[in-house]
């Protein structure tokens, strides 16, 4: 890097490849998070902090020309015209419990925040130097900080949580726990590790139960699902944290392994690509001869069987998703009609979320 751009502060997501990292120029101070680092699907979400020369009447056309972080035009400076620095040994990052939106602080105090909304209708991250909107930034005024506040500290609490080595096997022991008991005799247990992750371990537990072999999650419930609250009206803290199951009947073993490694790139979608799973929720896959897709079945919506994970986090509900193959023909009629139609077409409500080789509803 240039004596012109100096990176003071970093710090990666504990939850995805993002980092987050604040660059000073010869102009201003900007508050990066750069999203899949060194992939093809990299991005970088901005957002102005402050100017460190006078500020600009118009927007600053030969910095951007340049290809350059442009310093905020005048009209949109809370801060001393003239310019002002910031004391580097007083920031901090925080990241949202999501780890993918992240909030810098100066001391006790939120100075910036790009939270996982940013990109969206123009908006790229709050600054408290700025003053009303402008694309580089939005002023983070008195009700936008406090509903801010809120999220970091959720964040704070979680990270704190698990931070250090005992803390993540206490949360992995609560999350096993209940899982073992419910596949009945474990069998196996296969590790999940996500690229960049930094956080607790994450594991499938496979066991035999009654003719049936379970295969369910156990930690990715430790992080929020992103956006979620974005789709959710009813209490998003009720669907924020979810795990996975597949389930088949002992003949159909030799599936298993292959669908536990879709069960780990499922855990690790939501955050790796700033999307979310649900009740109704399809993806594609071709595991299995005569199914094109996977369906994401609530065990609490539909009352199924499930295990009763512990949320130590917060008061929210934990969400079993299990995974069920359906053929084009059930994915086909999903995408046009509804998850709510299609379960009017369950042969089986009760069994539908254990693999028999058979389609699952009358389409």
């Amino acid at each position: 890097m240039n004596n012109d751009r100096e990176i003071i502060i970093e710090s990666r997501s504990p939850m995805c490849g993002i980092q987050a990292f604040v660059e000073k120029t010869k102009n201003s101070y900007y508050f990066y998070l750069w999203y899949n680092l060194m992939r093809d699907s990299s991005k970088v979400k901005s957002c102005w902090l402050c100017n460190r020369k006078k500020a600009p009447k118009k927007p600053d056309i030969k910095a951007m020309e340049k290809g350059e972080a442009p310093m905020m035009p005048a009209e949109f400076v809370k801060h001393d015209k003239k310019g002002m620095e910031l004391d580097a040994d007083r920031l901090s990052i925080v990241w949202f419990e999501e780890g993918n939106g992240a909030a810098l602080f100066s001391g006790e105090e939120i100075i910036a925040v790009i939270p996982q909304w940013s990109g969206m209708n123009n908006f790229h991250g709050y600054s408290k130097y700025a003053l009303g909107m402008n694309t580089l930034a939005w002023e983070l005024n008195d009700a936008a900080a406090k509903n801010l506040a809120q999220r970091v500290v959720k964040g704070q609490r979680l990270w704190y949580k698990i931070s250090g080595g005992d803390n993540a096997e206490m949360w992995m022991f609560l999350q096993e726990k209940p899982a073992k008991e419910f596949v009945g005799e474990v069998q196996t247990e296969y590790g999940i590790a996500f690229q960049g992750e930094a956080f607790s371990p994450k594991r499938v537990v496979q066991g035999t139960r009654n003719g049936v072999i379970y295969g369910v999650t156990a930690g990715v419930s430790l992080a929020a699902l992103p956006l979620i609250e974005m789709y959710v009206e009813d209490n998003p803290d009720d669907h924020k944290r979810i795990e996975f199951g597949f389930a088949a009947e002992e003949k159909f073993s030799g599936l298993c392994k292959d669908m536990y490694v879709n069960l780990s790139s499922y855990a690790a979608m939501p955050w790796r690509e700033e999307t979310f799973f649900a009740h109704g929720h399809t993806v594609q896959m071709n595991n299995i001869k005569g199914f094109s897709a996977v369906l994401m079945v609530s065990a609490r919506f539909q009352g199924l069987e499930c295990p009763e994970y512990v949320n130590i986090i917060d008061s929210g509900k934990i969400n079993t998703l299990w995974v069920v193959p359906i053929t084009q023909e059930e994915y086909d009629f999903t995408v046009k009609n509804g998850i709510d139609e299609l379960m009017k077409r369950a042969k089986d409500i009760s069994r539908i979320h254990i693999f028999d080789g058979q389609n699952k509803f009358t389409v």
